[in-house]
Formats: structure tokens, C-alpha cells, sequence
């Protein structure tokens, strides 16, 4: 309940109070980071990868209170004129400052890096659409001209497992350490099948003229060759 509050707090009044801030301001435009996977209705295979207009049905807080931001700023672009272009991230990656670390990619670098043993604290089988941090930068850069008053999905239209994440960095680093795997995937006290999510990227190629440049195994080794310069370290490849 706590987190519901705050998540609320942050997102749906902190939306506001910056959306107030845009209209005295004259603010030309808004670009706003929504959900993205967490953010739709799941639904079988057959219909991936998703398109924008595709059903939503966020289950926790946080994706919530993005729904609502969305609904906020679009009310804002009727009522006040405020230009906006609303982006639906796939999971980010590609990132190497610990502290700000989001995705499970860099923690499990980091620890292979050090030898020690990660964790996955989620289903790693479940098949999520994964975008490389420097496909997002691009994105943003073309809503400065692009985009006015629409949503696009930023992604790959492609899906990963964790797993997979795992084992390309643990065959790159030549690790045979194997993870430790905890779920809460239950469903009736019972495991739960892995789910499905992919985005539709077209509407951003037809509209933005952005789509992905980085494929999974050239992100995964660009994060691979980060980290490692970040933590010093010099790795080798065979």
C-alpha cells in the first residue's frame, strides 16, 4: 500500500506539477518516458509483436501510475497546447555505473566479472523485447523534430530470455559459474508458464525514421566491454 502511495505520489503528481511547470514555461514540447513491455495486455504469440494501440493492462503501481501520466499529458496537449511525443521503452540496457544499474545484464557482468555468483530474481525464461541504451538516445534525438502529439514503441520487435542474456555473457567471459535462479512466478501456489511480450516498432520507423541498430549479441558485447573498462579490467576474447 505504501509503494502504491508513493509510486502515485511520484508519478501521477510529479507529472502534474511538471506539466504545470511546461504550460507557464511556454514549453515547445514534452518528450515522456512511459512503460513499455509491463504496460500492455498479455496475450498468446500469435499477435506479437504488439502495436500502440494493442490493449493495456498494467499490473503494478508504477506501470499504473505511467498509464495515468499518459492520460495526464494528453489532456494537457487538449486543454493547453502542449506538444508531446510519448515513448514506450523496451527493457533498457547497456548501462555500467553500478548504482544506476536497472537491467539484470549489467548485474550479471558485474559478478561474472568478479567470479561470484548471480542471482535472477525473475522468470528466465520469460520472453521480454530488450533495447541497447544507445537505440534509446537515438530515438530521443529524432522526437526533437519528429513525433508531434503520438506514442511509439521503442524497441526490437524481438524477444530474449534472461537466460539467454546469461549464457552470451558467460560464453564471452569463458565462465562456467552457473546462476542462482528465484522466481515468484506462482499462479494458484503453482509455477506459472513463462509469459510473452514483444513491441511493434513500425509506427517509429514510418514516423520517426528511427529503428534498432544494435543487435543482441553486438549489445551484449558493447555492455560486456564497458563494464569492464568501468571496473578496470581487461577481458580477453577468443
Amino acid at each position: 500500500r505504501e509503494q502504491s502511495l508513493l509510486d502515485a505520489d511520484v508519478q501521477v503528481r510529479g507529472m502534474l506539477n511538471v506539466l504545470d511547470s511546461c504550460v507557464s514555461a511556454s514549453v515547445e514540447k514534452i518528450i515522456f518516458a512511459s512503460a513499455g513491455n509491463d504496460l500492455y495486455a498479455r496475450t498468446d504469440s500469435a499477435s506479437l509483436p504488439l502495436a500502440e494501440n494493442a490493449a493495456l493492462s498494467p499490473m503494478q503501481p508504477q506501470e499504473i501510475s505511467k498509464q495515468a501520466a499518459e492520460q495526464y499529458l494528453r489532456y494537457y496537449t487538449r486543454q493547453y497546447g502542449l506538444v508531446h511525443t510519448i515513448f514506450r521503452y523496451a527493457d533498457v540496457y547497456g548501462e555500467t555505473v553500478r548504482e544506476h544499474i536497472h537491467h539484470p545484464l549489467s548485474y550479471m557482468i558485474s559478478l561474472l566479472l568478479e567470479e561470484r555468483r548471480p542471482t535472477i530474481r525473475r522468470s528466465a525464461d520469460e520472453l521480454r523485447d530488450h533495447i541497447f541504451i544507445e537505440d534509446v538516445v537515438r530515438a530521443n534525438l529524432c522526437a526533437l523534430e519528429g513525433g508531434r502529439n503520438q506514442t511509439f514503441n521503442i524497441s526490437t520487435g524481438e524477444g530474449h530470455t534472461l537466460s539467454e542474456f546469461y549464457y552470451a555473457v558467460a560464453a564471452t567471459l569463458h565462465s562456467q559459474i552457473e546462476p542462482i535462479y528465484i522466481t515468484n512466478s506462482l499462479v494458484f501456489g503453482l509455477p506459472s508458464a513463462p509469459s510473452a511480450i514483444t513491441l511493434d516498432n513500425t509506427l517509429a520507423w514510418q514516423k520517426l525514421g528511427w529503428h534498432p541498430q544494435i543487435s543482441f549479441a553486438e549489445g551484449v558485447q558493447a555492455t560486456i566491454d564497458r563494464i569492464s573498462k568501468h571496473m578496470g579490467l581487461k577481458v580477453s576474447v577468443v
